[in-house]
């Protein structure tokens, strides 16, 4: 099954209310993001970046970074940031679908499931959820790869992607263990 891995607004200056909750939640999913990329890289699956671009303007992916960084959250982009091939894309709404450029490249790409990581959970990789499940594509939403800001958003997320969207909903290490083989019959 032809996959792509998105990581959803990943870039985040935490500048808000619940902001130090949700940074902390971020930072433990770090790794699991992490061994995702290697994953999706060692089996040629797209990796997509969405994000929020909070300046309105249109920006490189380098001059973005670089605006987003503060001393909180260097170590975490520099752990992050995009690799030259994956594909960078700016989001205005709650929904990577919204607006965006998502679906033609998921459609070019002939992508039939997704592994949504990223922040926040119970917002933003949830909306991108429900809009990819209403496009019919298959969902991986590993547990310890998107972040909320409290256990009462994450447990309702975990729900939500588990018994509406019909999501996969384990671990990371969990999922690539499951995967029996390599799947090099990605082409991008």
């Amino acid at each position: 099954m032809r996959t792509a891995l998105l990581i959803i607004d990943i870039f985040n200056d935490f500048q808000f209310v619940k902001g130090d909750e949700l940074k902390d939640a971020t930072e433990k999913m770090i790794p699991s993001i992490l061994l995702l990329k290697k994953f999706a890289k060692a089996n040629r699956f797209p990796i997509i970046y969405i994000n929020d671009n909070p300046f309105q303007d249109s920006l490189s992916i380098p001059t973005f970074l670089q605006k987003m960084t503060t001393k909180s959250n260097f170590q975490m982009i520099e752990q992050l940031k995009p690799n030259i091939q994956d594909i960078f894309l700016f989001k205005k709404k709650f929904s990577a679908f919204f607006q965006t450029e998502l679906e033609t490249y998921l459609a070019q790409l002939k992508i039939e499931q997704l592994i949504l990581t990223g922040i926040a959970g119970h917002i933003c990789v949830l909306f991108t959820a429900n809009d990819a499940y209403m496009r019919g594509f298959q969902l991986v939403t590993p547990i310890d790869a998107y972040a909320c800001p409290g256990p009462l958003q994450k447990d309702f997320t975990d729900a939500m992607f588990l018994h509406v969207f019909h999501s996969t909903v384990i671990p990371t290490k969990q999922w690539i263990q499951n995967q029996r083989k390599p799947l090099y019959n990605q082409i991008y």
